[in-house]
Order: C-alpha cells, then structure tokens, then sequence
C-alpha cells in the first residue's frame, strides 16, 4: 500500500497521501482487465502453469480453441493417410451409405473423398453421406456428359476418386464405354466384356459371271448373264442393260474391292471404269483418262485368262463398270466381276 496508508479513525486529510492513493488506484484499474470486455490487452500475459477455463467453443477464424476443438484438427499423417477422406461404403449395391469422422456438415460443393466400396452397384446408384440426402453417383461418357454409373462399374474392393459437385456425386477420372463401336450382343459390367464375340457389319457384295456380250451402245461395256451374289443392300445397286451394260453403283462412301476376270479370242484388254461417261463408254478401257480407269491389263494370246483389282475409296454415287475394248469372250464361264465393300 502506499505511504500514509491505511489510516485510521482521526487521522488529519494530507492531499499528498490521498494523490498517491488515487494515483496508484487508477494505475491499478488501467492495467486489469474488465469483465465486460472493454479491456484491450496490450502485452503478453504470463499464466505461470495455470489453465484459462469456460472459454466458448471456437466458431470462426481467430477465435481460441478449446481442448475438444483439438481432437478434429488434421495432423500432417492423418492427411497423408488420408484419415479424414477415405471412408468405406455401407448400405446396398444401388444405395450407398457413408459416414465421415468427424463428420464433414453440409453437402457443399467440390467436397471431395476416396471412397472404397463394399460392394458391386446395380443400376442408378445413390450415395447418401452421414444420414444426408441420397444423391445420384455419375460419371462422364466420352462426350463430357454426365451419366448414372452403369451396372458394376463400381467393383467391390476398389476405390474411387468422388467430388460432389452441388447437384451429384461424380467419380473422377473414369470415361464410360457403356457406347461402343462394334457389333453384336455384349454386356457392358465394369470393364468391357462380350457374351459373344463381335459381329463384323453387313457389307455389301455383288458378284456376276458368265460373258453375254456388250452393250448395244455402251460397245465397251461388259454384260453378264447370272448373278451369283447380289448383298448389296444400300452399298451397291447392280443394273444390267441390253443397251448400257453392267453397272455397279455406289451407295455408300467406303472403301471397296472391284475384281474382274476374262478370257478373250484374241489379245485384249481386260479392265474397269468409274464414272465413264459420253465417248468413254465405245471407248477402249486403255484409251479413256487415267482418272476413269481403275484398272487395264492386258491379255495377249487367245484364250489366255486375264485378272485385274483395284481396292480404292469411292463416294456415293460414283458408278462402276466391267470396261474392255469389245472383243468376243473367249472361255465364256471365265468371265468374271465382283464389287465388294470392305470399309
């Protein structure tokens, strides 16, 4: 206590004593702190071993933690570990359950966890994460679509990368190959597997045979008398006319093989055109331009067999024909022609 204090009963006023009193008291209250807050703390304060008790629970930033808050702060091998993301499912195949330690609050946007799962999913399964809604398990197809994860794509044991993204829950980096290019009966169940092996497509095919002359205009033009194949379907229209010839009419843009096969009486030319037109078609098939022939090959002796092939990309509506130079058959089951797509 300072000077002069304390006093008792009869002792003179001295406004030295009382200054000191009243300089040491408002010392004393500028330096505690008050319980309603007012105080600003200006220094450190030492609590020589002892605890500050009853604070409220932290709520937002700056706030002080209380012993409880410390149990739910990440450590840096929880995060390695993945301790307060990676979580195994319960529930069923079609409706997942997770529950997240501690629990993660809200559904918000871009939450994101590795989830394994406890067993194969069946067809549309949800998600619903500690007691939440139940919200659909996506993934994309090839064109960036969101689709429901197909029938056993999420395979029991296995973990996957999911983020909720505000409306579903999606699993990342996984395209889906529920759309493919082949043919047939398959079974699309995680990894792509077919019940039987694929199915080539129809292509078409026309094969004719047997010489029957030329065309009474189109002299050049080979005709033929039976028709051995004829699957043509959209690829290839066949006409045959007493007047025009064989023709063989592109339907489709592709890849085909025309082939042709003859025997003549005397030295020839065996060969085919496409998109002969005019002159062209009285014209031998070595005579007309390079661009129209597909191919001429030569026969030089009697009788003696000729083949010729071009495999080629045509464009619907190109038309193709057998295209000599009008010389008589010689071994007349010989002859031979056939346009087939392979592409």
């Amino acid at each position: 206590m300072p000077a002069g204090q304390p006093v008792v009963t009869g002792t003179t006023i001295s406004s030295a004593t009382h200054n000191t009193l009243a300089t040491d008291l408002a010392n004393a209250l500028t330096t505690s702190i008050a319980t309603d807050g007012q105080s600003v703390v200006t220094a450190n304060i030492p609590f020589a071993g002892y605890k500050l008790t009853g604070i409220g629970a932290a709520t937002v930033n700056g706030d002080a933690l209380r012993y409880e808050n410390l149990a739910t702060l990440a450590t840096s091998a929880g995060i390695q570990v993945q301790t307060y993301t990676a979580f195994t499912t319960a529930g069923t195949s079609t409706a997942y359950t997770l529950t997240t330690a501690p629990p993660a609050g809200a559904l918000v946007e871009d939450q994101r966890y590795q989830i394994e799962w406890h067993a194969t999913s069946g067809a549309s399964p949800t998600l619903a994460r500690d007691g939440l809604a139940a919200k659909n398990i996506m993934i994309y197809d090839s064109t960036g679509t969101k689709i429901a994860a197909p029938t056993g794509s999420l395979v029991a044991g296995v973990k996957s990368d999911v983020v909720y993204d505000g409306t579903d829950y999606v699993i990342l980096g996984v395209i889906s190959t529920a759309v493919v290019g082949t043919f047939g009966a398959q079974t699309i169940a995680g990894l792509k597997t077919f019940s039987t092996y694929p199915a080539f497509p129809a292509l078409g095919e026309v094969c004719v045979h047997t010489a029957n002359g030329y065309g009474s205009t189109n002299t050049k033009i080979r005709r033929y008398s039976t028709v051995q194949v004829n699957n043509g379907g959209t690829d290839i229209t066949y006409a045959d006319s007493a007047t025009l010839g064989a023709s063989f009419t592109i339907g489709a843009d592709g890849v085909y093989a025309v082939c042709g096969d003859e025997s003549f009486t005397t030295g020839s030319i065996i060969g085919a055109s496409v998109n002969a037109t005019g002159a062209d078609l009285t014209t031998n098939i070595a005579a007309i331009g390079i661009a129209k022939q597909l191919f001429a090959n030569a026969i030089d002796s009697s009788n003696s067999f000729g083949t010729g092939a071009r495999v080629k990309r045509f464009t619907a509506g190109d038309v193709i024909r057998p295209h000599h130079d009008g010389v008589a058959v010689g071994v007349t089951n010989i002859s031979k022609f056939s346009v087939t797509r392979i592409s």
